[in-house]
């Protein structure tokens, strides 16, 4: 009886300490994702060094702009970068899709979630990203956010690096 009792209140009880809740004690939300493996690919995108390469930028889903961007991208000598819009809106986020802006932003999403500040309910849950395996860019960037249920609508947001071309 006693063992019945005891698998019964292990069955019941270990259960819960393995749900995860998304706000922790201190407010802070607990968001997926591997930030070491972030840094480790932002090191050896770095130590590339690479000075002349283009690629096409794209996004998907909630943006600030509201707008999806399609972009080819063109950088020469390390710093110049001359964007061409790929689509009839143009440039939204502008900013945004120089692969070192990329790098910056998904750890600053990471680290500081501005729209858990601002609304309480909206925040990121989780960012999935995908690195290329030979110049170590995000080449794919996935923003899943927590939305309460009487918000409709799509508040994710994608990034796509595709088409990149070395030319050192």
């Amino acid at each position: 009886m006693m063992r019945t009792n005891l698998l019964l209140w292990c069955l019941l009880f270990f259960p819960v300490l393995f749900v995860s809740c998304d706000e922790e004690e201190d407010g802070n939300v607990r968001k997926k994702f591997n930030i070491e493996e972030l840094r480790t690919n932002r090191a050896a995108w770095d130590k590339l060094n690479l000075q002349n390469y283009t690629y096409e930028y794209s996004n998907s889903g909630y943006s600030y702009s509201g707008i999806a961007s399609r972009i080819k991208v063109d950088v020469s000598n390390g710093n110049e970068v001359v964007p061409t819009a790929l689509v009839e809106n143009g440039i939204q986020d502008a900013d945004q899709f120089v692969i070192d802006s990329l790098f910056a932003q998904i750890e600053a999403k990471y680290t500081n979630d501005l729209l858990h500040e601002e609304t309480g309910e909206v925040y990121l849950k989780e960012i999935k990203v995908l690195y290329d395996e030979n110049y170590f860019y995000p080449k794919e960037i996935h923003y899943i956010m927590h939305m309460p249920e009487e918000m409709v609508g799509i508040w994710n947001m994608h990034q796509y690096i595709k088409a990149f071309d070395s030319k050192d």
